[in-house]
């Protein structure tokens, strides 16, 4: 289990991009991520976490079942592993999420068109359009939809 404190301002873009890291950094593996406020103990709240209002398991199963932490590190194959340099995919039902723990941006092409999710918080990287390749910035993550 994941569990963060938020040390960015609230509502900041870096605090959506530490969030939207975190999340997709736990969705790699079959992990549990408890985002918290300034204090232990206040939840905080994602458009991620509900898919900008779509519902709890709004992505469906993962295409690979609890996989193994070396598959993080192989070539993307079967619904998982690296896609660009510090990135790695993970396909679910209903979408695929990016994870770049890399120090650089990361552009990778998606292998068909996805959306990105209509969002509330961060409506710059959550607009709802459809996209064939996407950027990934530094230590952030992206969660897109079939």
């Amino acid at each position: 289990m994941n569990i963060n404190v938020r040390r960015a301002p609230a509502g900041s873009p870096e605090e959506y991009r530490n969030a939207r890291f975190f999340l997709t950094a736990t969705l790699l593996q079959d992990g549990f991520w408890a985002p918290m406020g300034r204090h232990y103990g206040e939840l905080a709240h994602y458009d991620e976490l509900d898919g900008g209002g779509l519902g709890p398991g709004y992505l469906g199963a993962p295409v690979v079942a609890d996989p193994a932490p070396e598959r993080l590190d192989e070539p993307f194959a079967d619904g998982i592993g690296a896609v660009a340099p510090g990135v790695v995919r993970r396909d679910f039902e209903h979408g695929i999420v990016l994870n770049n723990a890399g120090p650089t941006a990361q552009t990778v092409d998606l292998g068909g068109t996805f959306r990105h999710l209509t969002g509330r918080q961060d409506p710059a990287t959550n607009d709802g359009s459809p996209v064939t390749s996407v950027t990934v910035p530094p230590r952030d993550g992206l969660v897109l939809l079939r």
